[in-house]
């Protein structure tokens, strides 16, 4: 993926942190959409299969729900099984973050964006190296 290929989801209920996250992704040329609530991003996109190459989450959402709940239902949909997710919060989580690739405090500056677009380029690196593992055992099979 070319950085201006690449689409990313970000959820976060304060319009300044969706404005300026997203912003700077446009900025470095990545598309974002953005959803103000868990609710929204399930309705809209992830219901629907459309498809990300990252999905950024604030761990502390108003409404319903939490990150943490929507990074659990993210991940039992087949489409989403490697997709990076990213949890963000500008307080320090109280629980376990490992439902999440990284974890990043906010207020995010343009070097943690440039963190989390390598985490996708090295998730992708991952899952093609898995690939020709794969490729190996079925080989050594036949």
């Amino acid at each position: 993926h070319n950085i201006d290929q690449l689409k990313i989801l970000l959820i976060d209920d304060e319009s300044t942190t969706r404005l300026i996250i997203g912003k700077m992704f446009i900025d470095l040329g990545v598309q974002t959409i953005t959803c103000i609530s868990s609710e929204e991003a399930m309705d809209l996109y992830i219901k629907n299969n459309v498809g990300f190459d990252l999905i950024i989450i604030d761990i502390i959402l108003s409404h319903n729900t939490n990150g943490f709940d929507l990074a659990k239902e993210i991940r039992t949909r087949e489409l989403y099984n490697n997709v990076p997710i990213v949890g963000i919060s500008s307080s320090d989580p109280e629980c376990d973050t490992s439902i999440f690739n990284i974890f990043v405090k906010k207020p995010l500056s343009i070097e943690n964006l440039i963190d989390i677009l390598e985490l996708k380029h090295k998730n992708d690196k991952k899952l093609k190296d898995k690939e020709k593992e794969k490729e190996k055992e079925k080989e050594k099979e036949n």
